[in-house]
């Protein structure tokens, strides 16, 4: 869970932050992202492959050094409060 006002805040009914969103990482090693989605029966809302050539938040471009699948409520829940973002991450693995 995020909160780009303070990433230490422990509080999930603080709605002060500038924004919020709670993240699944899953690093593949070995393994392609697509297997992740079928084992879990859901689609990343992000993922990346070794090799992948990726822009960064900062608008750089680098060579991705490692395979993640990710499922995130970035962009997606429209709240800052902590606790509807974890219910919507929970919603979407159970």
């Amino acid at each position: 869970m995020i909160c780009s006002d303070s990433p230490f805040t422990t509080d999930v009914y603080n709605e002060t932050c500038e924004k919020t969103y709670a993240s699944l990482l899953i690093y593949v090693n070995g393994s392609s992202i697509s297997a992740v989605s079928d084992k879990m029966s859901i689609q990343a809302t992000y993922s990346q492959s070794e090799g992948d050539k990726i822009t960064t938040r900062l608008g750089t471009k680098r060579v991705a050094i490692k395979s993640f699948w990710e499922l995130s409520s970035e962009n997606i829940v429209k709240s800052q409060n902590a606790r509807e973002h974890l219910d919507w991450l929970v919603d979407k693995l159970e």
